[in-house]
């Protein structure tokens, strides 16, 4: 019997990318916010001849999250965790609904499959290339705050409605994705203790349904500072994330693989900062 591989935000975009790279390896539990197309999905797997169990999930609801966990348990052996589910700082999304989706998402999901993967197992959460980007703004302070109190919420939310309207999206996105990096690195020694691995991935531009409809003129800005000169594909990014659950990988934890086609290393900070409407340095 196939270990089971439960991934987040599978109802499209790099989730839904990485059921298909996985499933037939692992035994699937999708799950994502959206009912009706997480069903659609799974179908089409399992017409393909792969196990798959759905279970619709917010991530940024704690309680839901703790659920999902206790389902997966019952589903099979838990061998590894995909948490892909996030948003990116669209036209219509605001800076609160991005931080929280984002980072106490990636806090819930960790919390809740820390004792529920087995020996052996991998969590990969994904970051973004942006979290490479204007480090110096970022409240690392706020950040290390306990993500499960009151305070973590109040004080990083706090940052974000002080800036204007136009800047405070993408900053939010940005800290969020920090966040993921630096929860998980933390993470590692514990989860380490208990024979898992955990460890994060940073997409570049990835020309996902998520590019199409609501970043690719920001996305498209940043080509000419690429050095593989295109976005990246969400196969790509699946088959990194199958490369690094597999026994192939089983040296690599708590870090961060960045997979941008060169973008971080080709832009300099005057286009880092414009690009992601964060204010330029004092």
């Amino acid at each position: 019997m196939n270990k089971l591989a439960v991934i987040t935000g599978a109802a499209s975009g790099m989730g839904n990318n990485a059921a298909i790279r996985l499933g037939g390896i692992y035994d699937i539990l999708m799950t994502d916010i959206n009912k009706d197309s997480l069903e659609v999905e799974a179908q089409t797997l399992r017409d393909r001849g792969i196990t798959v169990y759905t279970f619709p999930c917010n991530v940024a609801n704690r309680e839901q999250v703790t659920k999902l966990a206790e389902y997966a348990t019952q589903c099979g052996t838990v061998g590894c965790v995909v948490h892909a589910a996030g948003i990116a700082p669209g036209p219509k999304a605001v800076a609160e609904q991005i931080f929280t989706i984002n980072a106490m998402g990636t806090a819930y999901m960790t919390e809740a499959f820390f004792p529920v993967l087995d020996q052996g197992g991998v969590m990969i959460n994904v970051a973004s290339m942006s979290s490479y980007m204007s480090t110096g703004h970022v409240p690392y302070d706020l950040l290390r705050l306990n993500p499960f109190q009151p305070e973590f919420l109040e004080k990083n939310l706090v940052v974000f409605s002080a800036m204007e309207a136009a800047q405070a999206p993408g900053f939010a996105y940005l800290v969020s994705k920090h966040f993921v990096r630096d929860y998980t690195a933390r993470n590692a020694m514990r989860f380490g203790k208990r024979g898992v691995r955990i460890l994060s991935i940073s997409p570049g531009n990835i020309m996902t349904p998520m590019y199409f409809n609501e970043v690719k003129d920001s996305c498209d800005s940043m080509l000419p500072q690429t050095p593989i000169g295109r976005h990246g594909k969400p196969e790509e990014i699946s088959d990194l994330i199958a490369f690094l659950v597999s026994s192939q990988a089983a040296f690599i934890t708590g870090i961060d693989v960045l997979c941008d086609g060169g973008c971080v290393a080709g832009m300099t900070m005057d286009q880092v900062t414009e690009s992601l409407f964060i204010p330029p340095l004092a």
